[in-house]
């Protein structure tokens, strides 16, 4: 899996917080910053970006915001989808 995000246009860390993301389950920030080896400003902003792909949702009902990865299922129609917009560049 790690290969064919790369393959899709993700990078290094978006990759890294993802796959840290899913093995957590859920997390907040700090320990997913940790767990990605990347620091916590910047996993803010790597977070973001999956949320808008959809790879990444916010669980509700929580004091901290706690994201979590959307269902793997998904996961093909975005690399559709990001291929598609790669091959128009």
């Amino acid at each position: 899996m790690l290969q064919a995000l790369k393959e899709c246009g993700f990078s290094e860390k978006e990759v890294s917080v993802y796959l840290a993301l899913m093995e957590l389950g859920s997390a907040s920030i700090s320990p997913l910053a940790k767990k990605a080896h990347i620091n916590r400003t910047t996993t803010y902003d790597v977070i973001e970006i999956l949320e808008k792909e959809g790879l990444v949702s916010r669980v509700a009902g929580t004091k901290k915001d706690t994201y979590r990865v959307e269902s793997p299922e998904k996961l093909p129609l975005i690399l559709e989808s990001r291929l598609r917009t790669m091959n128009k560049q």
